[in-house]
């Protein structure tokens, strides 16, 4: 393998969307994760795809775009709805951030484990 051909690696922000220089990329893992929690909570459920989709309030196409990740059309507030659909609280805290001046503050969207 010559040096001209080998892959070059660098280091993740976390944040894949802004790693790739995508476009609005704080929205997009926001939209990415919330998705990611209604997949997670329907299989959990184990939902045929008709009672997901009466439960959704979906059409059987955009269940299926969803399951596939498809996100077009859905946004952040459209996926926060169908959570709530599924039972889930939704909690929005905003604070201050630690980081010096001039820092650009970061979005974190993370699911809790089931209360049992």
């Amino acid at each position: 393998m010559t040096s001209s051909s080998q892959a070059r690696f660098s280091k993740s922000n976390g944040n894949v969307f802004e790693d790739l220089r995508l476009p609005n990329a704080a929205a997009a893992v926001v939209t990415s994760s919330l998705a990611a929690l209604v997949a997670r909570h329907l299989r959990r459920r184990a939902l045929a795809v008709a009672d997901a989709t009466k439960l959704l309030g979906l059409s059987r196409k955009h269940a299926s775009a969803l399951a596939r990740g498809r996100l077009d059309g859905f946004t952040a507030e459209r996926l926060m709805v169908l959570l709530t659909r599924l039972g889930l609280d939704i909690d929005i805290i905003v604070h201050e951030s630690p980081a010096p001046a001039g820092y650009t503050g970061r979005i974190d969207v993370r699911g809790s484990a089931p209360r049992r």
